[in-house]
């Protein structure tokens, strides 16, 4: 690449365009449905290879095992409009842990871990159950032997073993390179 390829190259992995287009105006002139394809499973690679024609229209989006899609998040408010919305009713708020989004696929003995973002990082947690001390081969066993396939959304946190609570990202930790032989932390699933 040339100076001024290089230049795009690096401001698309940015996102830092400079053109007054973000992603979705760019990926909308793509195809018709890859937005939405896109917003559904957080591949850009599988957006490509499947809308190749923009006149050919996909009718669903599918979420497919083993192959990450975008969660739904949630919107953040003021205390003060849940109060407003919930005209005096009462209402309960969950805490926020704050460990790492993670989404989970399992097909038979294969385990997938997938960031929020699509990024898979199985390899940290255990790719099957047979890898132990990892958290797959602790996780499997809270399965029903029935299920052959399943996929979970949720926040692996880790537990401190001495305070006997959930710790918070603050806490400066990374919840991937915590090792079992830490004797006073270790890590679990919400």
């Amino acid at each position: 690449m040339d100076a001024v390829q290089q230049k795009w190259l690096v401001r698309l992995i940015l996102k830092d365009m400079k053109i007054s287009l973000g992603q979705n105006s760019i990926i909308s002139a793509f195809h018709p449905d890859a937005k939405e394809m896109f917003e559904v499973n957080a591949n850009l690679e599988k957006v490509c290879s499947k809308l190749r024609d923009p006149f050919v229209r996909l009718h669903e989006m599918m979420v497919e095992l083993m192959s990450p899609f975008k969660p739904q998040l949630a919107d953040r408010v003021s205390i003060g409009k849940i109060v407003k919305e919930m005209g005096g009713k009462e209402f309960f708020i969950e805490t926020k842990y704050d460990g790492e989004r993670c989404q989970l696929h399992m097909k038979g003995d294969q385990f997938k871990y997938f960031s929020r973002n699509g990024f898979e990082f199985s390899s940290d947690y255990g790719s099957t159950p047979a890898e132990a001390g990892k958290f797959t081969s602790f996780l499997n066993p809270c399965l029903k032997s029935n299920v052959q396939e399943v996929i979970l959304d949720g926040e692996i946190c880790a537990w401190s073993k001495v305070d006997r609570c959930l710790l918070q990202k603050g806490e400066q930790f990374n919840i991937r390179q915590l090792k079992d032989s830490e004797e006073a932390v270790s890590r679990t699933a919400r």
